[in-house]
């Protein structure tokens, strides 16, 4: 397995500083997070800068190995138009530079969206973010791309049991799973000393077969919610994890979601990721 930074934990940082400085971790590839305030944005970017940062990426040595958009919407039609239009344009650029890898999310959904008829209008959404996803691999195959679903709130893949049931539902070659094992902890805990471990493992069992990319934070609970840590502090035992990946032939990238973007308070990022840097390679000789 390789380990990856995220540029969530590099908010202050240009795209070119930000490979240089995980090349400076001995870091072997980035994420680059996709959106209006991230630092690509699909829907401004033009083809000479993108240029610019496939030479500054084989210049570092780090590969691009990700890219996270926030196109989600597939709940009507028109805003499935939208959501396959700027996945499209990802894709485009990924192949652009040599990146062989972008972030689907599974719909949107929050059970205040259905009210009393949730049930009917979870099924509604959920038909319609299977039909939007096979339409999104379609495209990104044009382009020599995986889609990676993502384990995420918000959405209709938290758990592991609904990511796995949309990958296959979809059915498409190039679809698979970015596991972020924190959202499924989030999902099943509610307290800090809630949940079964046991269980929690099958979760990674259950997906292993399918993940593509896997984010890796821990979780901490402030206040009755859950909160994004350092990875060697909070109720996740990575080791584990990493041994059932392992186990399943995974040897794609561990992405430092270091959250520093929404949460500025953070320490800076040579701290930060240093530390979960030092972390993953320590629990990786384990193996």
């Amino acid at each position: 397995m390789k380990l990856c930074g995220h540029t969530m934990g590099m908010p202050d940082k240009s795209i070119f500083e930000a490979l240089e400085f995980c090349a400076s971790l001995g870091l072997e590839g980035i994420e680059i997070r996709c959106a209006a305030n991230g630092h690509l944005d699909p829907e401004t970017v033009d083809p000479f800068r993108v240029a610019l940062i496939a030479e500054a990426a084989h210049r570092s040595g780090v590969a691009i190995a990700c890219l996270t958009p926030y196109y989600k919407d597939y709940s009507t039609p028109e805003a499935a138009e939208a959501t396959l239009a700027g996945i499209h344009k990802t894709c485009q650029i990924a192949e652009d530079l040599d990146c062989r890898l972008v972030r689907a999310t599974g719909g949107v959904w929050t059970e205040a969206m259905g009210g009393l008829e949730a049930r009917t209008t979870r099924e509604r959404i959920w038909d319609g973010t299977v039909a939007g996803l096979q339409q999104a691999a379609d495209l990104a195959i044009q382009h020599h791309v995986r889609l990676a679903l993502e384990n995420h709130s918000g959405t209709l893949t938290q758990t592991a049991e609904d990511t796995v049931a949309m990958v296959r539902q979809v059915d498409r070659p190039n679809l698979g799973i970015l596991m972020d094992h924190y959202w499924v902890v989030a999902a099943a805990c509610c307290q800090q000393d809630a949940g079964a471990p046991t269980a929690l493992l099958d979760a990674v069992r259950l997906q292993a077969p399918y993940v593509l990319h896997c984010h890796v934070k821990n979780i901490v609970w402030v206040d009755g919610k859950p909160q994004a840590n350092f990875l060697d502090e909070g109720a996740i035992d990575w080791l584990p994890i990493l041994r059932i990946l392992q186990e399943h032939g995974y040897d794609g990238y561990l992405s430092d979601e270091y959250e520093k973007f929404w949460r500025p308070e953070l320490p800076e990022p040579e701290e930060g990721m240093g530390r979960n840097a030092r972390y993953l390679r320590e629990t990786l000789g384990r193996l």
